[in-house]
């Protein structure tokens, strides 16, 4: 694997799982109601998420020489640290905007989460400690930029959302108004691109004559 193939493996698995999820929406909407549809949305997407990384993972671990490379610990890491992550999150945006910090709130509850996240999956990265921390300063400047960053794109890109193919891709995430789950869509595509630079870095330049 190469540096640039690595990154875009990375990239991928971070948003192919909210295209899936948008398409779910749209065909299970009617039958379970929004509520639970939601609840349904976030599952998929997390185990998604979850399991395609540690796919890259996997395979990237193997470039770099890593001896017992098991795709099942950075799964498990990842949901133990997605759940904890939006459960901190959540509950900093919830406090600041009861308190008028709405945008604050948000950018601040994201910065955790994606602390709470990068800290969970640096568990099970194996890399120096020093590269270990770029992943979690990557993650949260991911979570982070993505809630900085999300109203000025939901502005741009609201007009395409209507469109044929997009509309499947991208418009059941904003499902009656249910801009958490596109909130979370933006967050996984900037967290990816943002962590794919790492893995990237990472990888050996000689990785590419393995394969």
């Amino acid at each position: 694997m190469t540096p640039s193939r690595v990154w875009l493996s990375w990239l991928a698995a971070n948003v192919i799982p909210s295209m899936v999820v948008s398409i779910l929406l749209l065909l299970v909407r009617g039958a379970l109601g929004t509520d639970r549809s939601a609840i349904v949305a976030y599952i998929v997407l997390f185990v998604l998420v979850a399991v395609l990384q540690a796919r890259v993972w996997a395979r990237w671990r193997a470039a770099r020489g890593g001896s017992s490379v098991r795709a099942r610990r950075w799964t498990a890491w990842t949901l133990i640290g997605l759940v904890a992550a939006m459960f901190f999150g959540v509950g900093t945006v919830a406090t600041l905007d009861g308190l008028g910090h709405e945008r604050l709130g948000l950018v601040a509850g994201w910065a955790i989460a994606g602390l709470v996240l990068g800290v969970a999956q640096a568990m099970s990265l194996a890399v120096s400690a020093r590269a270990a921390a770029w992943w979690v300063v990557a993650t949260i400047a991911g979570w982070a930029g993505a809630a900085a960053a999300y109203s000025t794109f939901a502005a741009a890109t609201a007009p395409l959302v209507n469109a044929p193919v997009l509309r499947w891709l991208v418009g059941g995430l904003a499902i009656e108004g249910n801009i958490e789950l596109a909130i979370t869509a933006v967050t996984f595509a900037i967290y990816g691109a943002s962590t794919g630079v790492v893995l990237a870095s990472l990888t050996p330049r000689a990785a590419a004559a393995v394969q």
